[in-house]
Order: C-alpha cells, then sequence, then structure tokens
C-alpha cells in the first residue's frame, strides 16, 4: 500500500506530488529548487544567471551554436559554487527523469500487459 508522503508528511515547500513508493516536490514559477529537493529560493531578477536561463527555456528555436556560446557565458559567469549547485540540480533533474521513466514503464506494463501467443505458425 502506498503511502501519500505529500498528504500525510507534507515534506514540500510549495507544491508535492506523490508517486508510486514516493513523491517529489516543484516550485512555483520566480522560485528554485533547493539542493535538498524541497525548500523554494525566489529567483532575484537581477541575477543574470536566472534571466539567462529563462530566456533560454523560453526560446524553443536554439541552434546548437547559439547554446554553446550562451553555456560558455554562464559558466564564466558562476563562480565554482555556483558550478556545483548547478551539477546538483542537473543530477536531481536526471535522477527525477529516471525515477519517471520507470514509473511510466510500471504504468505501461500495467496498461499493456505482454501476452505471450507461443510459438503460433501464420
Amino acid at each position: 500500500m502506498d503511502v501519500n508522503e505529500c498528504k500525510e508528511y507534507k515534506p514540500c515547500d510549495q507544491t508535492c506530488y506523490n508517486t508510486e513508493g514516493s513523491y517529489y516536490c516543484t516550485c512555483r514559477e520566480g522560485f528554485m529548487l533547493q539542493s535538498d529537493r524541497q525548500s523554494c529560493k525566489k529567483i532575484v531578477e537581477t541575477n543574470d544567471l536566472a534571466t539567462e536561463a529563462r530566456d533560454m527555456e523560453n526560446d524553443l528555436d536554439v541552434d546548437y551554436d547559439s547554446l554553446d556560446i550562451r553555456l560558455k557565458k554562464l559558466e564564466q559567469m558562476a563562480s565554482r559554487d555556483d558550478r556545483q549547485e548547478l551539477n546538483k540540480k542537473v543530477q536531481y533533474t536526471v535522477d527525477a527523469i529516471s525515477l519517471l521513466k520507470s514509473q511510466v514503464s510500471r504504468l505501461n506494463q500495467r496498461l499493456f500487459p505482454s501476452v505471450d501467443y507461443g510459438n503460433r505458425v501464420h
């Protein structure tokens, strides 16, 4: 029996999504999920990194050269601590995607169980 951690423990600052056997937190627009994966921190509008990231997110027609230029600019602007924080966020995102992929796979198996027809001759 799955426990709804969101209702039971209220672990997230803002938005909590219950998943089978776990949960994950997200933040509203204008906030960023912190490394503890539960707390949200307001994004300061004067922060060039946040502005650049939002610009990239809203621009769906970014080519690889433009993306590379922006990435280099961000890397130059970021201090070592900022890079470590970004690496943590990227790892968290990769982990969350992996979790979601496995949950989608389990749901597909439940919804569309494979049928073994044996060795039929057509």
